[in-house]
């Protein structure tokens, strides 16, 4: 991440029932932000602040009627939208354009997925 657009997370759909969670520069607000869309990156919410260079704790919860998004305990930005089970790091059904010389990230490890932290209801 270099501070141009970077998309992080995409769940569900391409054409219906999708968000996509992305790393933005806000330059109004002078800070690196996650946004989210669920119109296919036409208009975005800002749902918290990072700092480049540290990690961040991004919990998504799903629900039948929507989803909500928390970043380092934060708190969560709501949203009625429902969504398709389908989860991609990076673009829709695209790798990752991982930053050039950030070899460290192609590696297994850097995305991790806790099989307790998932919940079917």
């Amino acid at each position: 991440y270099d501070g141009d657009d970077w998309t992080v997370l995409t769940i569900g759909g391409k054409t219906r029932n999708g968000m996509i969670l992305r790393a933005h520069y806000n330059a109004d607000k002078k800070s690196d932000v996650f946004q989210v869309s669920t119109d296919g990156g036409v208009a975005w919410t800002d749902v918290a602040p990072f700092t480049m260079g540290a990690w961040s704790r991004i919990a998504v919860e799903l629900t039948k009627t929507g989803f909500s998004v928390c970043v380092d305990n934060s708190p969560a930005k709501a949203f009625s939208m429902p969504l398709l089970r389908k989860i991609s790091f990076g673009g829709l059904y695209v790798a990752p354009d991982w930053p050039m010389g950030s070899q460290a990230v192609k590696s297994a490890s850097d995305v991790r997925l806790k099989l307790d932290t998932i919940t079917v209801e």
